[in-house]
């Protein structure tokens, strides 16, 4: 009887473990949350394997769902994969891969963990290498034995079908911020400020003008001390010049005199602006990634673009501020590297003084009121906020290309 316990014992051990090997020689594969099935159209099947402890998958099938175009080279054993400005050069048997991006004119030769290789006639590549010079997020779901892509630009697609204006912005000339304070206790205390900054690029260099407008003591102020219009330029480098004493005794530099703004308080620059994937990735709180991942991080834009892009006015509560995976802090602050939008980060910050505590906000007005209305060349946030003081403050923010 013991010995036939041992045996089964070990009938059970050699089953774990043969189901263990299988499973290791063949992990799944998923992007964007949808598993990859390798059977080609002739019904054959190369599965992904583990070689050197990389995962290597089948070329022609994970390059087809990446929306890749293939060039395949029979005489050389090259394949040269390209996607909108990324191309990826791998050859056969050879370790070394080059990556190219053609809009920058970058290219860069990289040494692979284990080579491209044919088996069973199919030609398997690594997964990491492909997905990260595709500037997509790449990790391994060890509990699930799965490889993951994550592409952000699938998730910012989300985004596009509400609001293109969003999706397409970065080079903006002009933005349009109107303020009005309304004290139902006492009307005389209501005012008005308008500000106006728009860019135009010469010579190299950013000129952004500004005006302030309105009948609050802030704008009086500045017309009475002759800075309600003014204008400076930035170049290239951060570098910020201005012909206007006032401002630039706010703006803490000499007159006249180019000054290299700190690059940790407000980013001037004319770069174009980060694609929007891009910047959903730098905005997003992805840690720890697994099968669930994508599914959950679409859900949260989802409801992002729904609540914030959707096109009609909705009433807010802390919940609709409320995301796991989105750090909403960083939304309206890290989309665009474009002098017009990093000028009212500076203006907000230097001039205004201005600081915003999500959480302040929500306790000392509860009652927010949010409308969003968008055209391929324009867009209009208007915000209402009030509270138990009988005080509410509109907001009207206008973006024109």
């Amino acid at each position: 009887m013991k010995t036939l316990k041992l045996i089964s014992f070990f009938a059970i051990i050699i089953c774990l473990l043969t189901i263990s090997v299988s499973l290791a020689a063949n992990p799944s594969v998923q992007i964007n949350g949808e598993i990859i099935d390798f059977t080609d159209d002739a019904g054959n099947k190369v599965e992904a394997q583990i070689i050197n402890d990389r995962t290597m998958v089948p070329l022609r099938k994970i390059f087809e769902v990446l929306n890749c175009k293939i060039d395949w080279n029979g005489e050389t054993k090259t394949v040269v994969a390209k996607k909108d400005t990324k191309v990826i050069t791998l050859q056969i048997g050879n370790k070394e891969a080059t990556t190219e991006d053609t809009s920058t004119k970058l290219k860069e030769t990289i040494t692979l963990d284990s080579e491209p290789i044919i088996i069973d006639g199919r030609t398997l590549v690594p997964f990491r290498f492909i997905g990260e010079s595709l500037g997509m997020e790449v990790a391994w779901d060890k509990n699930n034995y799965t490889a993951i892509i994550i592409d952000y630009d699938s998730i910012a697609n989300v985004v596009k079908q509400k609001c293109e204006f969003v999706y397409n912005y970065g080079l903006g000339n002009s933005i349009t911020i109107e303020k009005k304070y309304f004290d139902e206790a006492d009307a005389t205390n209501n005012y008005t400020t308008k500000l106006s900054i728009n860019s135009i690029d010469k010579n190299g260099d950013t000129t952004i003008n500004v005006t302030i407008d309105g009948d609050s003591t802030f704008a009086k102020e500045a017309q009475t001390e002759e800075w309600n219009s003014f204008s400076y330029e930035i170049d290239g480098m951060g570098g910020v010049i201005t012909s206007n004493y006032a401002v630039s005794k706010m703006l803490g530099i000499n007159k006249n005199e180019k000054t290299l703004f700190d690059y940790t308080k407000v980013v001037l620059s004319k770069e174009s602006s980060l694609s929007l994937g891009s910047w959903i990735k730098s905005v997003s709180n992805v840690s720890n990634i697994n099968k669930d991942t994508y599914g959950k991080l679409k859900n949260e834009w989802t409801k992002f673009a729904n609540t914030f892009l959707g096109g009609k006015e909705v009433s807010l509560s802390y919940a609709d501020f409320e995301y796991e995976m989105i750090d909403f802090d960083k939304v309206f602050t890290q989309r665009y590297k474009n002098a017009t939008f990093d000028s009212l980060l500076l203006l907000n910050s230097v001039l205004f003084k201005y600081s915003s505590n999500l959480n302040d906000l929500v306790s000392d007005y509860p009652d927010i009121k949010y409308s969003q209305s968008a055209n391929a060349s324009s867009m209009k946030v208007n915000v209402i906020l009030k509270n138990e003081y009988k005080e509410k403050i509109e907001y009207t923010f206008n973006f024109q290309k």
